[in-house]
């Protein structure tokens, strides 16, 4: 006769003979960090199985039977709600799917509630890990009927279920598991409580000190660059209109000897020529002035003519400053040529075709870079927050290394 023994992980203390007092022991701090029980299993359509559910006990369970009664199927059905791989073939009816539950009374346990919280899951007293293989060979896992994917139900199966099988190590052999049952000895949960509550602010602090650290590192780059593209359009101190009036000035003195041959010679020809057209016309209003007594319409006509003549007096003598003043300056025009030739390139690298568009890019660079944080306070503040949490962390690290090293001997 072969047995299959299952532990309600230690609900009551179990005693047996010789180790009476280890076991106890070690059911009271198994019970302090689990308080975790299976209730029921069901399996439909798995193996030879048509249909079965099995209940558990609060203390031990023993299922018993002759070679090839189930025994191994059954966990074998428990294997697959452990995550183990799913298989068409061990469907009893090849047209039906098979569905493994497992229900589990949970109780309190901050540590399962968090990881079910953390994956989205709903936690409750009563939990259910199913999985469920169909027909085609296509396999799905529910806790609580929230499917989930395979690596969640392998986590949370884990931390429900401890299957040993023949010649399987044993968990006791795990450093985890061993440290558990150590701290629990030593009762070190509020200390480890404490620990893990400071050392989750000291990994929040780190990760925003990381963050904090590289976004002032781009923010120095990039202020370099606003700087460098600020500094090159404020010295070159441009200014409204600029740009116009030099395009103006330098059109004026490449073509200075044609604007002063051409003045000059409207205002000999207007003025000072034997023949000058101010002169013949000053002759033409004399000889129209003693027409003005046969006819009396002339006077107004007289006057429109005799103010056209002033008039074109004073246009030739502004010919004339005009002519005298314009002089072909070679220096000038290198100094013009070098002033438009640095607008030109700052429109063509900022995009733009005007100076005042530079100029509000100009204004925008200011705002930019007065904008800038200065991180540094910021990063003061933070790493003097993880020195000291640095040092209770080590100070509490120091009270659970000198609590495990007392218990350690009677542990092994």
């Amino acid at each position: 006769m072969e047995t299959i023994s299952l532990f309600s992980y230690f609900k009551k203390s179990v005693t047996l003979a010789p180790f009476t007092d280890q076991i106890s022991i070690l059911s009271s701090s198994l019970k302090s960090f689990l308080n975790i029980m299976i209730k029921r299993l069901a399996i439909k359509n798995y193996a030879i199985i048509e249909e079965v559910e099995v209940l558990f006990s609060n203390n031990l369970t023993i299922i018993t039977g002759e070679t090839g009664a189930g025994k191994s199927i059954m966990l074998g059905a428990l294997g697959l709600i452990m995550g183990d791989r799913a298989d068409v073939k061990t469907l009893k009816n090849r047209h039906k799917k098979c569905v493994i539950e497992g229900f589990f009374e949970l109780k309190l346990n901050r540590e399962l509630k968090h990881f079910f919280e953390k994956n989205d899951i709903d936690y409750e007293e009563e939990t259910v890990l199913r999985r469920e293989i169909t027909p085609s060979g296509k396999s799905r896992a529910f806790v609580n009927d929230t499917p989930v994917r395979l690596p969640v139900l392998k986590e949370v199966s884990r931390r429900l279920i401890d299957l040993h099988r023949q010649f399987d190590t044993l968990g006791i052999q795990n450093e985890a598991f061993q440290l558990k049952l150590i701290d629990s000895l030593a009762n070190n949960k509020k200390t480890l409580t404490a620990y893990t509550k400071i050392y989750k602010a000291y990994q929040v602090n780190r990760k925003e000190l990381n963050s904090l650290q590289e976004r002032s590192e781009r923010e120095a780059k990039e202020m370099d660059f606003l700087m460098f593209q600020l500094e090159e359009l404020s010295s070159a101190e441009l200014a409204a209109n600029e740009q116009e009036a030099l395009e103006n000035e330098l059109g004026m003195l490449n073509n200075a000897e044609k604007i002063r041959q051409v003045l000059s010679g409207a205002y000999l020809q207007l003025t000072e020529s034997e023949m000058s057209i101010v002169g013949s016309l000053q002759e033409l209003l004399g000889q129209i002035e003693g027409l003005k007594s046969y006819y009396k319409g002339l006077d107004k006509l007289y006057d429109r003519f005799e103010a056209a003549i002033y008039e074109l007096e004073d246009v030739s003598g502004e010919f004339s400053e005009i002519s005298e003043k314009v002089d072909y300056d070679e220096e000038r025009i290198l100094e013009l040529n070098d002033r438009l030739d640095l607008i030109y390139r700052l429109q063509t690298k900022h995009k733009v075709t005007t100076i005042e568009e530079l100029l509000t890019i100009q204004e925008g660079l200011e705002n930019q870079t007065q904008g800038f944080s200065n991180l540094g306070e910021q990063i003061a503040v933070i790493e003097a927050n993880i020195d000291e949490q640095e040092n209770e962390l080590r100070k509490i690290a120091g009270v659970l290394t000198e609590r495990r090293s007392k218990k350690i001997p009677s542990f092994e």
